[in-house]
């Protein structure tokens, strides 16, 4: 019953580390083809929910480009940000391929400047 025990733990353990490893290439891919040929819109946050455990919030923000409504899930810390608006910044060519805009940091990786309006918004980062 040990090696059967051993043997889900370890499988789960690398299962996990797989889909973490899979999901960071994913997104530095999906951040060099936004680096590519970026624009930037205006989304919302239109619905946050709360995570298990207090594991934080889970934040849906909404955006349109021509004429096509997208909406992306985003990790929050605070459920503060619903029906705030925030940049959200895409490749030109797919535009369901974007971040929100967020965290200085976010602002500086995309080449843009953290502005004034959001300063608020550093009192609810952690």
């Amino acid at each position: 019953m040990k090696n059967i025990g051993n043997i889900i733990g370890n499988t789960a353990i690398v299962a996990i580390t797989v889909l973490s490893i899979r999901s960071c290439v994913l997104k530095n891919k999906e951040e060099a083809l936004i680096k590519q040929d970026p624009l930037v819109v205006s989304g919302v946050f239109g619905k946050v929910n709360g995570l298990s455990r207090g594991a934080g919030y889970m934040g849906y923000c909404t955006y349109e480009v021509g004429g096509i409504r997208y909406e992306m899930a985003e990790s929050l810390p605070s459920r503060q940000f619903f029906g705030h608006r925030f940049p959200v910044v895409y490749y030109r060519q797919d535009p369901s391929v974007a971040r929100v805009l967020i965290h200085p940091d976010e602002f500086r990786e995309f080449g843009f400047v953290f502005p004034d309006s959001l300063q608020y918004v550093k009192a609810w980062l952690p």
